[in-house]
């Protein structure tokens, strides 16, 4: 039995140690601290996203050139894949690429997604509501890692219902929301040029300088 005069001290005793187990064991919470280091910034999306038809796309892709507009206190990859898409009833669904999961690993503090071209396309397109749910679903894959996500307009799309369709994302996911000016140029009437891929670099830059990271 017991003391009764240890009575008290026992039962503090327990409840410092729920609380503590309680505060370390918040495994879902966005507000999770920076790991030292420049801003991880990742760039999510298709062959516009790649670089695809440049011949040094690892100088003049839109990622790398946003690396030179942000400077040296970040860091953006380019996880970028030719041919994918949001749906996720594809084969080159980006939710299946290594690319995604590499994205996942590097433990972003900001992730730039630029989907919807290849999904507008005649053969990927079901529905907006596809669209919206599968494109969602890829967003907050990322938010639960607790990173600031943000949903680019690609440059080119072949048919209306792709725009409003990422700005209902955007609003249903919480996700951030770059909508780039319309002609930028294009080396192929799909793929920005250098030029197009400066533009669209510039129109994110303030995005990432300006998003609110834990410190």
């Amino acid at each position: 039995m017991i003391p009764r005069n240890l009575l008290p001290l026992l039962l503090s005793g327990c409840c410092l140690l729920l609380a503590a187990c309680a505060s370390t064991d918040d495994s879902s919470s966005q507000d999770k601290p920076r790991q030292p280091g420049p801003v991880r910034v990742a760039c999510c999306g298709d062959s516009i996203t790649y670089g695809e038809g440049m011949a040094h796309r690892d100088l003049f892709s839109y990622p790398a050139q946003l690396q030179r507009k942000l400077g040296t206190g970040f860091d953006v990859r380019n996880f970028g894949v030719s041919a994918t898409s949001a749906l996720r009833n594809y084969e080159n669904a980006y939710s299946r690429q290594g690319a995604y999961q590499n994205a996942l690993q590097f433990d972003p503090d900001v992730v730039v997604l630029m989907l919807g071209t290849n999904d507008s396309a005649e053969d990927f397109w079901t529905t907006s509501r596809d669209f919206i749910r599968d494109y969602g679903l890829l967003a907050k894959s990322f938010q639960r890692t607790g990173a600031r996500v943000y949903l680019v307009t690609p440059p080119k799309t072949w048919n209306a219902e792709v725009i409003p369709a990422i700005r209902t994302v955007a609003a249903e996911t919480g996700a951030g929301l770059v909508t780039l000016v319309p002609g930028i140029a294009l080396s192929d009437g799909v793929h920005p040029s250098g030029a197009g891929a400066a533009t669209i670099a510039s129109a994110i830059a303030p995005y990432v300088k300006t998003a609110p990271i834990q410190p």
